[in-house]
């Protein structure tokens, strides 16, 4: 409960401040929602198991534009080989992640114009 009462409190804050300035830039930690501690990869299960989650689905649609701070934020999520990532146990689903990696690293970040990633309004 207390985990949920904190990124209740900071997204509502979050929501205040965006409302307030709108045309400002949104900054947010990546922080583990759970446990609100900063994302490690293989520090937590569920973490991993949403990376890998969040990689199949940015990669699922070839041509898709990948906002620039996201493919960077997988890529380095994934960057250490001898981090302790929990996907690694699950020899077929490494398997996965791994080519959807290559995938990725294969793409160039969209340009995001306007409020949109494919660039349109």
């Amino acid at each position: 409960m207390k985990s949920l009462n904190t990124a209740l409190t900071e997204f509502q804050g979050l929501l205040t401040q965006l409302s307030q300035t709108p045309e400002g830039e949104l900054k947010l930690a990546n922080r583990d929602l759970d446990t609100g501690n900063k994302v490690r990869p293989g520090a937590y299960r569920l973490t991993d198991g949403a990376y890998a989650r969040l990689l199949q689905k940015v990669t699922e649609t070839p041509g898709l534009p990948i906002p620039s701070g996201l493919r960077e934020d997988i890529l380095a999520y994934y960057a250490d080989p001898e981090a302790p990532i929990s996907t690694r146990n699950n020899p077929k689903a490494w398997k996965t992640v791994m080519k959807q990696l290559e995938y990725l690293k294969l793409q160039a970040p969209a340009e995001i114009v306007g409020d949109s990633p494919t660039g349109r309004r």
